[in-house]
């Protein structure tokens, strides 16, 4: 595969278009169905923040403020309130807070979903791999959660990473740096990918993660103060001794889109492989830190969007080239499936049941290892390419 060093402006309307289209649709889905920021106990604090005041309610700094205490960021707890960024541009916009943060969400779905499919695109994958790519990712629960639930800050969190990984593909640092510094104060985990730019430039790349870390502690250092939440390292001592759940956690995000991560990524050759191993390490350990310090893994899990749209992409026009037409419609069909039991759509009365008959983890990991199977030359290959790849410099 070649990189793709410009696109038209045709395929930048094309990618436009589907990434409108996308989170049209899923906007579309949730019609019926009261959009409600109590769902998340996050997105009162966010809303909060924007406006300034309290939000309904805010059960965790009733422990500590009496009643009628004038409004103090610190009534929200960590690690919410360091997580100012988007609330504060939200408090600046015309409207409510809540339909301004609702719809923050929403453009900034559709910035991710267009710089992935552009990064696909300069990664040298063609145009319709890219989109079903998207789309495979696009039909799982860690992304449709988003929709279901616009309150929080997923979407700019996605967006951060989208704009990180399209300068890593294009080696942009400017582009790749301002877009990781700014996303520390919005995601934290944004820090965990300031050094892939070690790839392209190593002094650059830790230059920038230790910029990042000091302006992580420095404002952690200015907002912090009780109150807090659940601790993570309880949270840890939990992941620890209950190792047994830690398989069902994970396929319970991404399911068997992890078969196609483990397959797409070794599909990459040179130059494009060096990009996408390093941002999908990059977001590995940052879904990885979550899993152990957090709860809330399905919404956490979001970060991994991009590698399974670069991955789907890569296994999608491999198939595409070697004529497997069943593959590719068995793949349409489990996309459709496995969009149709998501609990956050409400498509289905009973999605758990029908994904108890239809059990699209196991008909998925099936379709996967016929893929490999078919495809096994490509990956008997190797990951790395004839001649060695070059180092960054020191």
């Amino acid at each position: 595969m070649t990189a793709v060093k410009r696109i038209d402006v045709r395929t930048q309307l094309l990618f436009a278009a589907v990434a409108v289209g996308l989170v049209a649709f899923g906007i579309v889905v949730m019609v019926g169905f009261r959009v409600d920021a109590d769902r998340a106990t996050m997105a009162v604090y966010y809303l909060s923040m924007a406006c300034q005041c309290p939000w309904h309610y805010l059960p965790k700094a009733l422990q500590f403020f009496e009643p009628g205490h004038p409004w103090s960021i610190h009534m929200v707890p960590g690690p919410y309130r360091y997580r100012v960024l988007v609330p504060w541009v939200i408090g600046h916009l015309p409207g409510d807070a809540d339909m301004s943060l609702r719809w923050t969400t929403y453009v900034t779905l559709a910035i991710s979903y267009g710089m992935l499919l552009m990064a696909c695109r300069r990664l040298g994958l063609s145009v319709r791999a890219s989109i079903f790519g998207l789309l495979l990712a696009y039909a799982f629960e860690p992304n449709l959660d988003a929709f279901f639930n616009p309150y929080r800050l997923d979407g700019f969190g996605l967006m951060v990473i989208a704009i990180m990984l399209y300068a890593v593909v294009v080696e942009s640092f400017w582009a790749f740096a301002i877009a990781g510094l700014v996303g520390v104060f919005a995601r934290e985990s944004t820090l965990v990918l300031l050094p892939v730019w070690g790839i392209r430039d190593v002094k650059r790349g830790v230059a920038l993660t230790v910029a990042g870390s000091i302006a992580w502690i420095v404002w952690r250092a200015v907002l912090y103060g009780p109150p807090e939440t659940v601790d993570p390292m309880t949270i840890f001592s939990g992941r620890l001794h209950n190792p047994n759940n830690v398989a069902k956690d994970l396929l319970s995000t991404w399911s068997w889109a992890f078969a196609v991560i483990a397959i797409g990524i070794g599909l990459f050759r040179d130059h494009s492989f060096r990009s996408v191993s390093a941002m999908s390490l990059g977001l590995l350990a940052v879904a990885a830190v979550s899993y152990l310090l957090a709860s809330d893994i399905m919404r956490l899990f979001l970060v991994l969007m991009p590698v399974v749209a670069m991955a789907g992409a890569r296994l999608i026009e491999l198939l595409t080239e070697k004529r497997q037409r069943l593959l590719l419609i068995a793949l349409f069909a489990l996309i459709v499936l496995q969009f149709s039991v998501s609990r956050a759509t409400r498509l289905s009365p009973d999605p758990l049941a029908i994904a108890a008959m239809v059990r699209p983890l196991r008909v998925g990991l099936v379709w996967a290892a016929a893929a490999a199977f078919v495809l096994r030359r490509e990956l008997g290959e190797g990951v790395l390419p004839r001649k060695q790849l070059a180092l960054p410099s020191l």
